[in-house]
């Protein structure tokens, strides 16, 4: 069955081979693609569910909602690991994980919110202990989106009409980007896809150890960057 209500969100696992969607309805559903029929329903949110984000090595997948909740999921398994992640105060609008090439256990992501601050999180242990490491703040109206780029740098924009560049690892503002005349609702990285799909691509390739899938994600993300020069 699909959902009941609309669909706000839709997220490919980076193998394509699942399609994760978060609804009105509160509920999110995992879509095997070569049947297109719903696998598993998920419940953890108590309102909309508008934003979800896989890992780039496809361990894992995040939700978060209108309830200013985040959940993570097991990318396998499809269940909820660990507590629910609680620290904004409205609703979440984006989500985006650390880059395989740069992170090889992938456990850290960064969460954007309406309450005008960006969490970073961190991961550890096979029972989802997560501790928040950061809690960006520095713009004045709600963070719209957030990416977290290739070079140690998360990016976020925001309803003040600005973009600010943080410092993924010491979590300060390095820059902040003026120009809009109205809410900044979402950005583009160049390295879009090579971020958000690692070491999977039309070869479907298959590693032997987590270190040769990064090593490949880290070919493929110099790649594209030399090609844009």
């Amino acid at each position: 069955p699909g959902h009941s209500e609309a669909v706000l969100v839709c997220s490919f696992s980076p193998d394509g081979n699942q399609l994760v969607t978060g609804s009105g309805d509160c509920t999110i559903r995992v879509w095997d693609l070569y049947t297109e029929t719903a696998v598993k329903v998920l419940k953890a949110h108590t309102a909309w569910v508008q934003s979800i984000s896989w890992s780039p090595n496809g361990e894992r997948f995040a939700s978060g909602g209108r309830d200013s909740k985040v959940a993570i999921w097991h990318g396998k398994k499809f269940e909820r690991i660990g507590n629910i992640l609680q620290g904004h105060k409205d609703r979440i609008n984006e989500i985006s994980w650390e880059p395989l090439h740069r992170n090889l256990q992938c456990n850290r992501l960064a969460t954007a919110s309406k309450d005008k601050t960006v969490k970073v999180w961190k991961l550890t242990g096979q029972g989802g202990t997560r501790d928040m490491q950061f809690s960006l703040s520095g713009h004045t109206g709600g963070v719209q989106c957030v990416k977290w780029g290739g070079m140690g740098y998360i990016y976020t924009c925001s309803q003040d009409r600005s973009l600010m560049v943080w410092d993924a690892d010491q979590g300060t503002m390095v820059r902040r980007l003026d120009g809009h005349a109205h809410w900044v609702n979402y950005m583009a990285l160049n390295t879009d896809i090579v971020l958000r799909t690692g070491a999977f691509d039309h070869t479907d390739q298959r590693f032997k150890t987590p270190q040769e899938a990064q090593d490949y994600a880290r070919q493929r993300y110099e790649k594209v960057i030399q090609d844009c020069k």
